[in-house]
């Protein structure tokens, strides 16, 4: 059998920053006992928070947050044109 090689995990960090930085997320592949999700973690001042997403949510979950951040863009040029 030939050996595979798959991404599992993505960490976003700034730039000249390590990658264990308290600022970077980390975006992972989870695959455990047949069962796939996605986990999200920020180590803001050491919180540790994660998010799961199931795979079968994320179209939905990416949509909305897109829907969000489209909303807050469309606020603060709205703010800037009113100040």
């Amino acid at each position: 059998m030939k050996p595979n090689c798959r991404p599992t995990q993505f960490t976003i960090c700034y730039q000249g920053n390590p990658i264990g930085d308290v600022t970077s997320t980390v975006i992972t592949l989870v695959d455990e006992d047949g069962a796939n999700w996605i986990e999200i973690s920020q180590s803001f001042e050491d919180d540790g928070n994660v998010i799961k997403i199931d795979p079968e949510d994320w179209d939905l979950v990416d949509t909305h947050v897109r829907k969000l951040f489209k909303e807050q863009k469309n606020n603060r040029i709205k703010e800037n044109k009113d100040a």
